[in-house]
């Protein structure tokens, strides 16, 4: 049965309901490639990188980005892929579990790419009756850092306050070893 979906303004976002996962190989924690109705697209998550999911023996740019992370988590390049995968697997257990999701996206290209900037709105694990950002939950489990672009959220909370909000559970996350910071 497919999902009933809708697209409505709110302020400078669209919200998506009935947003759902596809499966593609770039898939990873923070980008994913997402069905709303008819339309297919690569979502890209606001504030949040989780660690690459393997290391390119090609590309060197790569490269440099999966250093930086583990630079980031203070773990090896062996540790930081092992996390990526970690990331990937618990945002695809997440998906499934809740069939669909809601996406607030301003339609914002990823460096003008195919890739579009947006918040994913799910079910907080811990609290099923309350919604929560999946950047926030990535922070929050120690599978993500806070990093690429910010933005005011669809609730009209400015980027600073949300970045500072987003810090406060890096900290909570690393105090109770989750995650990256369990090593």
């Amino acid at each position: 049965m497919k999902p009933e979906y809708s697209t409505e303004r709110i302020g400078s976002y669209y919200r998506l309901t009935g947003v759902c996962p596809l499966e593609h190989r770039y898939n990873d924690g923070d980008s994913f490639l997402v069905r709303h109705g008819e339309d297919e697209f690569e979502l890209r998550l606001y504030y949040v990188d989780t660690p690459e999911k393997y290391l390119s023996d090609e590309h060197a740019k790569q490269r440099e980005r999966v250093a930086e992370q583990a630079d980031y988590f203070g773990l090896s390049l062996d540790q930081t892929i092992a996390l990526g995968q970690v990331a990937k697997t618990y945002v695809e257990r997440l998906f499934q579990e809740q069939g669909s999701f809601t996406v607030y996206t301003a339609w914002e290209q990823v460096y003008d790419g195919d890739r579009y900037h947006g918040f994913v709105e799910i079910d907080d694990p811990q609290k099923p009756s309350e919604k929560i950002y999946l950047t926030e939950l990535l922070v929050r489990e120690g599978l993500g850092r806070i990093h690429t672009r910010g933005e005011e959220t669809p609730k009209g909370q400015s980027w600073r306050a949300y970045k500072e909000q987003l810090y406060s559970l890096e900290r909570r996350a690393k105090e109770a070893r989750r995650g990256a910071w369990m090593f």
